[in-house]
């Protein structure tokens, strides 16, 4: 099994830090995004229109609420690959 599975642990931290700058950078992004938005559809923002300003609100709210699903699943995916680390070095062990 050890030649199938060949990842070092320090190369496992590295893509670690990798995935989780990338994760943070995409929500950043998309907090950016929906706080744009959000100024926009204020009064003051120039694009307000009552009865679809409300709505886009809520959709927004709605993007927040999915953000916060994400990073959830994120930490999930991440406790399953230790996991699949730890049962690998267990069960990966030479007949003699």
């Amino acid at each position: 099994m050890g030649d199938c599975i060949n990842m070092q642990q320090t190369e496992y931290d590295e893509l670690q830090r990798k995935l989780t700058r990338l994760h943070d950078d995409i929500l950043a992004g998309e907090q950016s995004i929906r706080k744009c938005i959000a100024t926009l559809m204020t009064y003051e923002g120039g694009f307000y229109v009552q009865a679809i300003s409300e709505k886009v609100i809520e959709l927004l709210n709605e993007m927040e609420t999915s953000a916060v699903s994400s990073m959830y699943n994120f930490y999930n995916a991440d406790v399953a690959v230790s996991d699949l680390i730890a049962l690998t070095i267990e069960t990966d062990v030479m007949d003699e």
